[in-house]
Formats: C-alpha cells, structure tokens, sequence
C-alpha cells in the first residue's frame, strides 16, 4: 500500500470510503476539472518556467498553451466561450502573480531547486511505502516549499508540509530546516511565503499517524465518518449505508 498525503487524509475523515474506493474498487462520480484548472495550470506554469532556470522568455502565450494542454489531457468540455476566456483570463493573471512573486521573493536566484519531485519510501518491511510530489525542494531537502493557488487559508494545513518533511527526512536521514507554503496568488506579495512552526516531535507524530493508518487498516476496521460534513463532497455517498 502506498500512503500519500492525499490518502492519509482521506482515511482519518473516513475509513470507510477508502475501503470503498481501495478495495471493492468503486469508482468515484467524476468532479468537474473545472474547478481545478486554475491550480493545475498555475503549477504547470511555474515547473516549466523553473526548468528554464526562470527566464524571461514566458509570455500569455505560454501560459495559453499550457491551459489548452490541461484542457485536452482532463477532457474539459466548457460551456461556452465566454467560460474558456474567463478562465485564461484569470490563470494567465496567477501566472503574472507567480513571476512577481519569484522576483520579489529572490526564488530565481535559487541554484540547488528540485520543482515537482516525487519521492518514495519503504516502510519496514517493504509492505507500504510512503510516497509524494514535493513542490520545491531547496539546497538538497534543507527547506522545503509547497505550492497552493488559493488564498484560502483552509488549503494551508501544516500537516502537509510535516509529512513532506518525514517522507524527505526519511529519505536523506535528517530533516528539513524550513517549511514554507508558497502561495503566490495572495493579495499583497510580503504575505506570499509562510514558513511554519515545528520541531521533530511533530515528525514523530506524523509518523503515528501513519502507523495508525496501517494498524487500522491490517485489522479491516473501516467506521464511517463521525463527522457528517466529511460526506457532502464524498464521491461514493451513495454506496455508503450509513448515509
């Protein structure tokens, strides 16, 4: 079993939809990838512009591209026109957004950067393995950056960033020095890198958590969720008995 972030999350809100998903394979209702496009287009952008070491040869254009690309790949189908131009009007200004936000923030000047890295960790064992997609990994795992399009604060859990922190800890043998969300669509540009708060008793109860997860798992307890509003977005309600 591999244990992401994602998943992590999903099974303490519910371990019955996981079950539900993982092993009796339901397949979930499919959400609109319009919601997400945005973000999606937003992280693309930013990967293709950090492997060209942040030249200024980015224009709309590019940012046009990579949003039709997107669109293509997750077979949006948009409503009209004017729905495909407000969409491109708003990632090509997150784009602009992410650019002030490099320069102000002196991320082009980066040299060791690692953008939209995936690692992967067994587990004693060799039974599960930990797994994730890291962001930005600086000055090889020293600080670690984890990249949210939306202001909302809702989408800036630390916990994230301590479980990237474990994963790349386990990996290099030590842990990251600094963790920061990188929010680039923030109104005012100081506010848009947060470095949170931690200390290795944080890494150690992460790593709790995650035995929990396969304790309870290895055992086939599955509970429903004990909090109803776990259920409003769940993409397999109508298999659940509970509901």
């Amino acid at each position: 079993m591999v244990i992401s972030w994602s998943f992590l999350r999903a099974f303490e809100k519910c371990p019955l939809q996981q079950k539900l998903i993982r092993i009796d394979k339901v397949v979930p209702e499919k959400v609109d990838e319009r919601r997400f496009i945005a973000g999606a287009v937003g992280h693309r952008f930013f990967e293709i512009w950090a492997s060209r070491g942040f030249d200024d040869q980015i224009t709309p254009k590019t940012v046009e591209r990579i949003l039709y690309i997107i669109s293509k790949r997750k077979y949006i189908v948009w409503r009209d026109k004017s729905d495909y131009e407000k969409v491109k009007e708003k990632v090509i200004k997150e784009a602009s957004m992410i650019v002030e936000t490099v320069h102000q923030h002196g991320i082009d000047k980066i040299n060791n950067i690692q953008v939209e890295k995936l690692f992967f960790k067994s587990l004693p064992g060799n039974e599960h393995s930990v797994a994730g997609k890291l962001d930005m990994v600086v000055d090889s795992g020293a600080w670690l950056l984890e990249m949210k399009m939306s202001a909302d604060p809702q989408w800036q859990n630390p916990d994230q960033l301590i479980f990237y922190g474990l994963l790349l800890g386990a990996i290099l043998r030590r842990y990251p020095e600094r963790l920061t969300f990188f929010l680039p669509v923030m109104p005012n540009v100081e506010d848009r890198l947060i470095d949170i708060e931690f200390s290795k008793n944080d890494f150690l109860a992460m790593y709790d958590r995650i035995k929990n997860l396969i304790e309870t798992w290895n055992k086939r307890d599955f509970p429903p969720a004990s909090d109803p509003e776990a259920c409003h977005f769940c993409g397999v309600k109508e298999y659940c008995i509970f509901i």
